[in-house]
């Protein structure tokens, strides 16, 4: 859990199998507090998709992630 990911990043492609929004404080995309399927998990801070680097990089922008596969 974190602030998204970016599906489009090289490294992460693939990666997502799906996607869910929790948020108190209606950050979700729509404004509302939860929200689930395609897009729900956009990455507009970044730190997300560093986490999710960190753990599952394929290694080509990146180095690989301590789990790749």
């Amino acid at each position: 859990i974190d602030t998204g990911v970016d599906l489009l990043h090289p490294d992460l492609a693939g990666a997502v199998v799906a996607e869910e929004c929790f948020c108190t404080g209606g950050c979700c995309a729509g404004g509302g507090t939860r929200l689930s399927g395609p897009g729900a998990a956009f990455d507009d801070a970044g730190h997300g998709t560093h986490v999710a680097g960190i753990v599952t990089s394929d290694g080509i922008v990146a180095p690989p992630g301590v789990a790749p596969g």
